[in-house]
């Protein structure tokens, strides 16, 4: 008896494993079709969560690099990210002209090396001098540190930011606010 009870079980939990698995097949055509024609979104970027990752592939890729400095307890600091850094328009340039790396100030768990120095987030805000959050820092494509931008900015008028900076105007001796006035 306990040995039919015991084939019972067995044969019940390997029935169930095989009907709950799915198999490695789509559910259904259009699973399928989707599955094979996912294609990047040009408007979509990725945030480099890594310092050393991102100036990697700024390097690799031969692109300017934003940093945001950020605190997750910053009201602007969110609102950027909810209302600027998801506009397409925004997206799209982030995407194709830059290399966007992200710094949570208050994670000392993580390290960068700039400059020849390892150091952890609190040291890198120090490094760039960063007095309030969010910041932005625009680094060239040699790895110089431009320019640091503080605050909250609309959309509208980060897209003109970003643009300052990946066309290098400020080589210009155009002052990043002549230029925004300029294009407002």
């Amino acid at each position: 008896m306990k040995r039919l009870l015991f084939m019972i079980l067995t044969f019940t939990a390997f029935a169930l494993f095989t009907a709950c698995s799915g198999g490695n097949e789509p559910a259904t055509e259009q699973q399928a079709k989707t599955e094979k024609a996912v294609t990047p979104d040009p408007t979509e970027f990725t945030w480099y969560k890594d310092w050393d990752a991102g100036m990697a592939a700024a390097k690799k890729e031969n692109k300017p690099v934003i940093v945001d400095f950020y605190a997750d307890w910053c009201k602007f600091c969110i609102k950027m990210d909810k209302e600027t850094f998801t506009a397409p328009e925004i997206k799209k340039r982030l995407s194709n002209d830059w290399i966007a790396i992200k710094i949570d100030t208050e994670d000392n768990s993580k390290t960068a090396t700039f400059d020849g120095k390892t150091m952890n987030h609190q040291e890198l805000v120090r490094h760039f001098g960063v007095t309030g959050f969010p910041t932005y820092h625009f680094i060239d494509k040699t790895s110089k540190p431009i320019y640091p931008y503080p605050g909250y900015v609309p959309k509208e008028t980060f897209g003109y930011i970003l643009d300052y900076f990946r066309d290098e105007i400020y080589t210009k001796n155009i002052k990043i606010n002549d230029y925004i006035n300029s294009k407002s």
